[in-house]
């Protein structure tokens, strides 16, 4: 190391004074350079996309509360549950699972207050469980409260837990 800084001292020795200022100006200009490259321009694109990720961030809880207030709306509206063709709520849900291939998800279903349903599935095939939600709303008009989605390890699964509401008079 030593034997280095030698070579480079006796390099800038020979060099003249107009060389040495030269040389000199472009490490400077070089080493700023690369500060900027490496850690300013770094932290102000970061900045940026954080920014830009809070704006998005807003107008999805903008849009949320929006969403949230238009469900209290519609729940106050709702009336009591009724029985469709003498079944209740949970043995349509039931029956209307089996229809749809998805008995065998299926692994709890229990009453939620006096007007919902709370339902497992486990393992379900995706486009069966969009299917079945569909026609539960189209058909009975139920209302999807609330519903958690998430992917399993084998393609076209999930797990879903969710809470359906009756239907109006």
């Amino acid at each position: 190391m030593n034997q280095y800084i030698q070579i480079a001292l006796s390099f800038w020795r020979g060099l003249n004074q107009r060389e040495q200022i030269l040389l000199g100006s472009g490490s400077i200009v070089l080493l700023l350079t690369i500060i900027y490259l490496s850690v300013w321009e770094p932290l102000v694109v970061e900045q940026d996309r954080l920014q830009m990720s809070i704006a998005r961030q807003q107008k999805d809880v903008d849009w949320m509360r929006n969403a949230a207030a238009e469900v209290r709306k519609l729940n106050a509206q709702r009336g009591p549950v009724r029985q469709i063709n003498g079944q209740s709520m949970l043995g349509v849900i039931d029956s209307t699972a089996k229809q749809n291939r998805l008995g065998e998800s299926v692994t709890r279903i229990e009453p939620e207050g006096g007007n919902s349903v709370r339902v497992w599935l486990e393992a379900a095939p995706f486009d069966d469980m969009m299917r079945w939600l569909q026609k539960l709303t189209r058909e009975y008009s139920y209302n999807i409260d609330s519903v958690v989605i998430e992917k399993e390890a084998v393609s076209g699964r999930v797990s879903v837990r969710l809470i359906i509401a009756g239907a109006a008079k």
